[in-house]
């Protein structure tokens, strides 16, 4: 009678209860059942005897039992014909976009306690999201298909309990979607923890909102990480990249010497546009002598790294003494090897940086500067490309072809 999943998911709605209770409910209702089997069985045995005072109270406690369970029956039912559909990109297999990323129909989510429900406006496309549709993750379709995309932003239309009711209307950027579980943006509405869908003020767009997740918060976890960076040198490594063009700027607003690394006159003028005081090659002579002049010879304090592996030799000729290396990625060489000798000489720090295993202080640090900058209009965003939910497979494409500097959005709404 409750059917697989649509009328009690109804059912949870109509008394606003939390998913954690569907154990609860299963019993009350399998009480009011067995309640009913006896009392049948009750009013059989005393068919055609006298009442006494036990068979009326039978008789009563039938009546009850029965009007229970049609109440429970039509409210689950009402609110199940109330569920209205919602269309999400999903895949069910890994491989490539264009054979695996599919349109589907689903009920719309609803948020449990301590969620928020968000209707999605823009989702951003990040490299992590099509790393995971490759089958970089081989475990990540166990408990079935993957709705893709951590970042995204859209206006709340329902919260969950524990969840102040003057939090609907609110227009909001999301982040970690789809960390540690299986639905993310790329979809009409998002369920999230009500921390992770950050306010976004009324003069920023949504899809400003869209890019701050994993790279704004990754370059600024890379940056602040160790400390204040008033007064140093810093060396962003890719600056033209989408972490990099944010770690540039979050350098520059604390008061840190930018030099950046680029590969081609258009990434030079990326890395200059968003702040930088020097912009020199990824390796060589031309990185050596900049640092050299803009550090007298000393090195740079504190450097933001995108390619570790391939990048460590030049790193290690590049900074100073007591230095800080905050890496992000090692795509060229996987698993580098560490010349530990040379790096405890110079006393080096690494720092690993992956935004989801960020601590809960960290993030909310990095969302309290991303939200005054944003308010102030102090940050320089990019949009690169932008593709509808239905060609959502072409922007996976445009994210593994590389070639562009900026996000690659898909429009929701």
């Amino acid at each position: 009678e409750l059917g697989p999943n649509r009328p009690l998911r109804g059912f949870f709605k109509t008394l606003d209860v939390d998913r954690e209770q569907v154990v609860l409910i299963a019993d009350i209702q399998f009480f009011v059942r067995k309640l009913l089997l006896k009392l049948k069985r009750i009013a059989a045995e005393n068919t055609g005897k006298k009442t006494s005072e036990a068979d009326a109270k039978s008789s009563l406690m039938f009546r009850i039992g029965k009007v229970m369970l049609e109440n429970v029956k039509g409210s689950m039912h009402a609110a199940s014909d109330s569920i209205v559909p919602t269309t999400v990109a999903a895949f069910k297999t890994m491989g490539p976009a264009d054979k695996v990323l599919e349109i589907m129909e689903l009920d719309q989510p609803m948020p449990i306690h301590g969620e928020v429900l968000v209707r999605l406006n823009c989702s951003a496309v990040n490299p992590s999201d099509v790393k995971k549709r490759n089958g970089a993750f081989p475990d990540l379709l166990k408990d079935g298909f993957i709705i893709p995309h951590s970042d995204g932003a859209g206006i709340i239309e329902e919260v969950g309990r524990g969840v102040p009711s003057s939090r609907i209307g609110e227009r909001v950027w999301v982040y970690e979607a789809q960390y540690g579980r299986r639905f993310g943006t790329a979809a009409e509405y998002v369920t999230v923890n009500s921390n992770r869908a950050v306010w976004l003020p009324d003069s920023v767009d949504f899809e400003v909102g869209a890019c701050m997740g994993i790279p704004a918060m990754t370059a600024h976890r890379c940056v602040f990480a160790d400390g204040l960076v008033d007064g140093q040198t810093l060396l962003v490594t890719g600056g033209a990249g989408r972490v990099g063009h944010y770690a540039i700027q979050w350098a520059k607003y604390a008061g840190a010497t930018v030099i950046a690394t680029a590969g081609n006159p258009a990434a030079e003028a990326h890395c200059y546009a968003a702040g930088a005081d020097a912009v020199c090659s990824h390796q060589g002579e031309d990185l050596l002598s900049t640092v050299a002049e803009l550090t007298e010879g000393n090195g740079v304090e504190r450097i933001v790294d995108g390619e570790f592996g391939g990048n460590l030799p030049i790193l290690l000729d590049v900074a100073a003494t007591s230095a800080t290396i905050a890496t992000y990625a090692s795509m060229q060489v996987a698993e580098p090897t560490l010349p530990f000798r040379r790096m405890l000489f110079q006393d080096l720090t690494i720092r690993m940086v992956l935004v989801y295993a960020m601590p809960e202080i960290a993030k909310y640090d990095a969302i309290e500067d991303i939200t005054d900058l944003l308010d102030g209009k102090m940050l320089q965003h990019r949009i690169a490309h932008r593709e509808s939910l239905e060609n959502i497979a072409s922007a996976h494409q445009k994210v593994e072809q590389a070639g562009f500097y900026g996000v690659v959005l898909v429009d929701i709404d």
